[in-house]
């Protein structure tokens, strides 16, 4: 007999299974190693629109898996039998929809892509906001044209910043900028960060496991369990492969 904890599992199983085609978007050329910081703004910045425009694929979707699968089974009466159940039931609910999210995530960043966004975030680099307010009139104001070095320090806007990476053609003032580098600046990062969540929800799943008392509950729920385990191998084995990639270039 299939109970509403078994019928949320339909969803997760089915979008699991359909998420294997990446949205359909063209990656920007990279520039050459010659280019000079105006291109690799202008590269960086169709990057940031290109992202963008994937992100919003993984938004809309979370949110139609959300109405579908977590609100709408929740606004038809339940038996008693359902309300008792129900704590097992949201736990399951909000567990897929996060493990939805890594999909999506996962589908719109792949390899390639994630080792274009770390060669901007690096081309880029970063600066820093410093408190130099009586020397500010000293210094030299930023320009668009010139690559900084580390730990130069420039005045934009009537602010201070410094160079904190080895060399820096961001824009100080424009966060875009900022977020890239410092979501992107290691290859791994966001891999690490997806591995942690998927961990943390396998670990609470796994806990939720332990404790149940029924056995219509036990099933979705070790269902559910195995999807987060497969998961983290996946982050894995992407792992190594954006390794030995990263070690070709």
């Amino acid at each position: 007999v299939l109970t509403l904890s078994g019928l949320s599992l339909i969803p997760v199983a089915v979008l699991t299974l359909l998420l294997t085609e990446k949205p359909p978007n063209v990656i920007p050329v990279s520039p050459n190693k010659s280019a000079g910081p105006e291109e690799i703004r202008k590269y960086s910045e169709a990057l940031l629109s290109n992202l963008k425009i994937r992100l919003q694929f993984v938004g809309v979707n979370i949110l139609c898996y959300a109405y579908v699968a977590c609100y709408l089974p929740f606004t038809f009466n339940q038996s008693n039998t359902v309300v008792k159940q129900m704590n097992c039931i949201k736990t399951q609910r909000l567990t897929s929809l996060i493990h939805i999210a890594v999909l999506l995530i996962i589908q719109v960043l792949p390899i390639d892509y994630i080792i274009k966004l770390t060669g901007a975030a690096n081309m880029l680099g970063r600066w820093q906001s410093a408190v130099l307010s009586d020397q500010i009139h000293s210094l030299p104001e930023w320009r668009d044209n010139v690559e900084w070095e580390q730990e130069s320090i420039v005045r934009w806007e009537d602010k201070t910043y410094l160079a904190i990476s080895p060399s820096v053609t961001a824009h100080p003032s424009y966060y875009p900028h900022t977020i890239l580098y410092v979501l992107f600046d290691k290859s791994f990062k966001i891999l690490k960060i997806l591995t942690l969540v998927e961990g943390l929800l396998v670990a609470v799943l796994f806990y939720q496991t332990l404790s149940l008392k029924y056995f219509q509950q036990f099933l979705p729920s070790s269902l559910l369990l195995f999807l987060h385990l497969h998961t983290i191998m996946s982050l894995a084995s992407d792992a190594k492969h954006l390794n030995t990639r990263a070690k070709a270039l």
